[in-house]
């Protein structure tokens, strides 16, 4: 595996296609301003007895305040065998001295004394005695809501001091899931390098246990964790001369993995470019992956699965040879996670955990190559690995651990169901809501804001799936409405970028519904969160504001298809569609400045569509044949690419148009041909190599329904083409009735009723 970098060109890639796809840039991370904390916090860091009496009368005896919820809290607790606290206080010192203050003066981490003493008794085994000392050192850290308790024991006789490190809560599932047996063994009279070195472990432990409670970190904090990289990486090679081998080498190994975990840290609160330089440094590490420490194959294991799922589900494109790569990777991580519990260095619950990810990891990625058989049986491995996991009595119980196992067992059910189709798919996208469902009430915003978000994010994709797979527009709404709670997360922390694309994101949605069943209650939904989203990313910003016109276009043609005041017919507000359609074509020439040639094609068929409603109501050939003009323009513009989704919006936008051109001018020629090409669309949709939905094929029946009825009524011939018609509009209306699409619903009812109306004239004569 050395010398291979998949991460390089994949997060090029993730890269450019953010920026296409948003226009917006990362955030840039500003280099910490270090402040030194003077000595006089304490007065003194230098032994003697009577120096060490005059300290411990100032130690405290009182219970500190908890910590605020938006600073990294350490505890330092009395350390054993220091009756006078001396070194206790030695080691709070470097603490404070060596984390970083911001640029804005503020301390990033926060360090405090705490008044017990955590103690290994010598009798007993040690291993049980740490788990005793463990579970009282977490109801602790709990009352004290800190992130880190720092305990340990001085030896004087040794001239050394013994640290153990405890986080908040279990690290099962997410990294090393028991406390360590060997502690961090530093002289008693270290030096500020040593000083430094200690202060980093502590910050990559702490980091990496406010990373695993789902919060985001604060620019304060990432500007500290940015300056720590740096620092960490020239301790690794600066280590005292007095240190042992063996201390040396163990401290360097602790180095090293406080380096990881501040960039896994990094690479899960943002997809930080620091953090992916992290992974690929790990992959390209000159010694070979089985000499790895096993704390760092785990969380390089977790960071690989978790940043390409993400990628996966945003639709991130990949080169095969990089997924290649990746794949090879992915095996031989399974594979080192494999030894590492057969010499039972993992738990149980470790091994159930990452050998899953890892297997969600290959479904994606076996999926991105079009070897949908092999991701299915992935994706399975993965599901039954963590229902097992979740089946052991001692699996784990806290809200955070349960919530993001449920997660993760959501996404398996919608990577499943984008490989499968119909009922198949339906089962699957139904499991996915659930289980993102069931992790959503194990989850408290103000305690784990980014999970929420992330939850949030995958619920809405979930309910996108079921909209798109049986155009249920409930699912719909409900995909937009799941988005609302996420935006004042991300004002709150700050995730501007994330906020703005959501907002976008929702906008549209609520957009869409308003086209096909809400109307002008969800077009002004649509509007208020475009106009919140022009303002909060820019309007002036060329890809805002082809977002927010593309989300005026969509509004305004919901506003004018709306259900008339009796609701029994649309209103076909001619006025609101032309509107509509202006903006649809301000939108599409934005996109085309911007090189999306689908967000065009999106617009321009919207424009033909608003301009088609109208002529229709206003039984105006001339807007019919504008909305004929427009479509046959988007026809001409994107014939030379071979994408079947714009071959299928080129076919229902031309064959509509065709059919109002036709129906107006009594032009039999024009509705042949309107039936010639959406038939040859539905066939397309119909062949099993598609998979296509019924979200995907019903607009495309709907419409060749409807041409095969006009030209049966112009051409004076019921016969065949009228009784097709009649029959799928009839098919397309149940449908439309059961998603609750009320719009495309009164579509369809309008165009049967007139068929029938023909038919029954056709009977009469």
């Amino acid at each position: 595996m050395k010398g291979t970098n998949p991460i390089k060109e994949a997060g090029k890639n993730a890269k450019d296609w953010w920026t296409a796809q948003r226009g917006f840039s990362n955030l840039i991370v500003i280099p910490a301003i270090w402040a030194v904390v003077s000595m006089l916090v304490t007065g003194v860091i230098y032994s003697g007895a009577d120096v060490g009496r005059y300290i411990y009368e100032f130690l405290p005896t009182d219970m500190p305040e908890p910590f605020s919820e938006d600073r990294l809290g350490i505890l330092v607790a009395r350390l054993e065998n220091d009756p006078d606290g001396e070194y206790t206080l030695r080691v709070r010192t470097a603490l404070e001295q060596q984390l970083p203050m911001t640029a804005t003066g503020e301390a990033a981490v926060e360090v405090d004394l705490y008044p017990k003493t955590l103690e290994l008794p010598a009798e007993g085994r040690l291993s049980q005695n740490i788990a005793n000392a463990t579970k009282e050192g977490r109801t602790w850290l709990e009352a004290q809501n800190a992130e880190l308790l720092i305990w340990g024991r001085a030896v004087p006789t040794e001239k050394q001091i013994e640290l153990r490190i405890l986080t908040r809560q279990p690290a099962e599932g997410a990294g090393q899931a028991q406390p360590e047996v060997y502690p961090l063994r530093i002289p008693t009279e270290f030096s500020d390098r040593l000083g430094a070195t200690l202060a980093g472990v502590v910050a990559g432990a702490g980091y990496k246990a406010w990373n695993q409670r789902g919060k985001y970190l604060t620019p304060e904090q990432r500007e500290a964790m940015s300056a720590w990289m740096d620092r960490l990486k020239s301790l690794r090679g600066d280590l005292p001369d007095a240190l042992d081998a063996k201390s040396r080498e163990r401290i360097r190994e602790k180095i090293e993995t406080a380096y990881f975990q501040i960039g896994a840290a990094l690479v899960a609160d943002s997809k930080d470019d620091r953090g992916l330089a992290i992974i690929e440094e790990m992959f390209g590490k000159d010694s070979a992956p089985d000499s790895w420490p096993s704390g760092q194959i785990l969380l390089v294991a977790e960071m690989t699965a978790d940043y390409f799922e993400a990628l996966a589900f945003q639709g991130v494109p990949l080169p095969p040879e990089t997924v290649e790569t990746l794949l090879k990777t992915s095996d031989d991580l399974s594979g080192l996670i494999e030894q590492l519990y057969g010499l039972e260095q993992v738990t149980e619950n470790e091994f159930l955990y990452f050998a899953g990810d890892l297997q969600k990891l290959d479904g994606h990625l076996t999926a991105k190559l079009g070897r949908n058989d092999e991701a299915r049986e992935h994706f399975k491995r993965a599901d039954r690995l963590f229902k097992t996991l979740m089946d052991r009595k001692d699996a784990p119980k806290d809200p955070l651990s349960v919530a993001r196992i449920k997660s993760y067992l959501g996404s398996i059910e919608l990577s499943l169901a984008s490989l499968s189709t119909g009922e198949e798919a339906a089962k699957h996208i139904d499991a996915a809501i659930t289980d993102f469902g069931q992790a959503l009430n194990e989850l408290d915003a103000e305690v784990a804001p980014r999970e929420v978000v992330r939850v949030r994010t995958l619920l809405s994709l979930a309910y996108n799936s079921r909209w798109r797979n049986a155009y249920d527009a409930r699912a719909l709404y409900s995909s937009a409405e799941t988005l609302e709670p996420v935006l004042p997360i991300l004002r709150e922390n700050q995730r501007i970028d994330e906020l703005n694309a959501l907002s976008a994101q929702m906008a549209i949605l609520y957009g869409l519904h308003s086209v096909i069943a809400g109307g002008e209650a969800s077009g002004q939904k649509a509007l208020a969160a475009g106009d919140a989203f022009a303002k909060e990313a820019g309007a002036d910003e060329t890809p805002v504001k082809a977002q927010s016109t593309f989300i005026e276009c969509l509004a305004y043609l919901g506003e004018g298809r709306a259900m008339s005041a009796e609701g029994d017919a649309l209103s076909g507000k001619v006025e609101t569609l032309e509107k509509a359609s202006d903006r649809c074509e301000k939108a599409a020439t934005l996109f085309e400045q911007l090189g999306n040639p689908y967000s065009w094609m999106n617009a321009k068929s919207l424009s033909s569509s608003a301009l088609r409603i109208a002529g229709k109501a206003k039984d105006d050939v001339a807007l019919a044949a504008a909305a004929l003009g427009c479509a046959n323009d988007a026809a001409k513009k994107t014939e030379g690419i071979d994408d079947p989704v714009l071959a299928n919006q080129n076919a229902y936008t031309r064959g509509a148009a065709l059919r109002e051109v036709g129906r107006q001018k009594d032009d039999v020629a024009q509705l042949e041909e309107s039936v010639r090409i959406l038939r040859d669309a539905h066939e397309k949709l119909m062949a099993p190599e598609r998979n296509a939905t019924i979200g995907d094929r019903l607009p495309i029946q709907l419409q060749l329904g409807d041409s095969l009825v006009t030209l049966a009524a112009v051409s004076k011939d019921g016969g065949k083409n009228l009784e097709e018609g009649i029959e799928m509009l009839d098919k397309t209306r149940d449908a439309f009735a059961s998603g609750g699409a009320a719009l495309m619903l009164q579509d369809a009812t309008e165009a049967l009723d007139e068929a029938k109306r023909y038919q029954a004239e056709m009977s009469v004569n």
